[in-house]
């Protein structure tokens, strides 16, 4: 019985490009036939047991229900400019809005957000996305102490 993994030359359903050869292989499969390059699994990717990536940011914080990547809906407040003082404004509104139904918004989700009045690539966009990316490591240095640790 061939328990070698099939290798393909073109890409197609059901099938991954191998980053260190440039050929293809099937979506499950864990190591390359050809090269033996390792692919990291979703589950060790996720759960940080991957000895050589970098935990995970963590932005769970106690007495909170859920951690909020994608949002759905419009959202609750309307960002009018991408300045920072209105950016940090604007986030500060809107996790105020999920907060207070036990819910924390992600830096990843406040950017989701963001896509209802900027298109994604442009200098709008990158320039809310800074603002936001710097709103949230000033409330994870102000407020470190209160973040789950134990999660």
């Amino acid at each position: 019985m061939n328990t070698e993994a099939p290798y393909y030359t073109e890409g197609g359903k059901g099938r991954k490009p191998c980053p260190s050869c440039n050929g293809f292989v099937g979506n499950r499969t864990a190591i390359c036939p050809k090269c033996q390059h390792v692919f990291d699994s979703k589950k060790t990717a996720h759960n940080g047991t991957d000895v050589g990536a970098p935990p995970p940011v963590k932005y769970f914080r106690r007495g909170y229900d859920y951690n909020i990547t994608t949002p759905c809906g419009a959202c609750p407040h309307r960002l009018t400019a991408t300045d920072e003082e209105t950016v940090r404004t604007w986030c500060g509104r809107v996790q105020n809005h999920f907060e207070g139904e036990r819910r924390f918004l992600t830096m990843e989700g406040m950017t989701y957000f963001v896509r209802q009045f900027y298109t994604m690539g442009t200098p709008e966009f990158r320039e809310a996305e800074q603002h936001i990316a710097s709103y949230y490591a000033n409330q994870a240095a102000y407020s470190s102490s209160s973040y789950d640790e134990d999660e």
